[in-house]
């Protein structure tokens, strides 16, 4: 998949996707339960909330929800951002400028494309980097437009994870009963 985002560290100024891309980043981001419906992608995501939905769907212990409130005021939608870019996006290896925060903000075309372009690629590092080497790593990326929990795909069908096999429980001796008590006639 070729785009034209740049690979600077800092998010900056919208870059243009692909129409590929924009539809990969699309089914991606309809692929992840958000608490709120999913209607325009820029007037959505302005706030920041969805935004730290969508990293705590995939790393739960990075983001607190707590800290984002949905907000319709520019200061309150600023303060979310910048509660994302210290405390989350470092986390993840990248930042973005005041500049691309306030297009986010303003609903300005493609900021917030290209802010989850350059968000998903860094979630499917920073999981890459945590992710065991062992062979039971799991056969998912952040890119796939299936995430977790769903393990693995085959012909282009969700298989679920296999199930652990279930050991057999000793037999237990019967206990004998005592006989129901007779009630005393009154």
């Amino acid at each position: 998949m070729a785009t034209t985002t740049t690979t600077t560290t800092p998010a900056t100024a919208a870059t243009a996707l692909s129409p590929d891309d924009t539809a990969s980043l699309l089914a991606w981001i309809d692929a992840i339960p958000l608490s709120r419906p999913k209607r325009n992608l820029n007037r959505d995501f302005s706030d920041g909330v969805a935004t730290a939905e969508v990293i705590h769907h995939f790393c739960p212990k990075l983001v607190d929800l707590h800290n984002y409130s949905p907000a319709h005021s520019v200061a309150q939608k600023m303060y979310n951002w910048s509660t994302l870019n210290q405390k989350v996006f470092r986390k993840l290896g990248f930042t973005t400028t005041r500049e691309a925060m306030a297009g986010i903000v303003a609903n300005r075309a493609g900021c917030v494309e290209s802010l989850l372009w350059e968000l998903r690629g860094k979630l499917d590092h920073y999981l890459a980097r945590r992710r065991p080497s062992s062979s039971s790593a799991r056969p998912w990326s952040i890119g796939s437009p299936v995430p977790p929990p769903v393990a693995a795909v085959a012909g282009g069908k969700p298989v679920p994870p296999p199930l652990l096999p279930l050991k057999p429980v000793p037999a237990v001796a019967a206990v004998p009963r005592a006989p129901p008590a007779v009630p005393l006639a009154p």
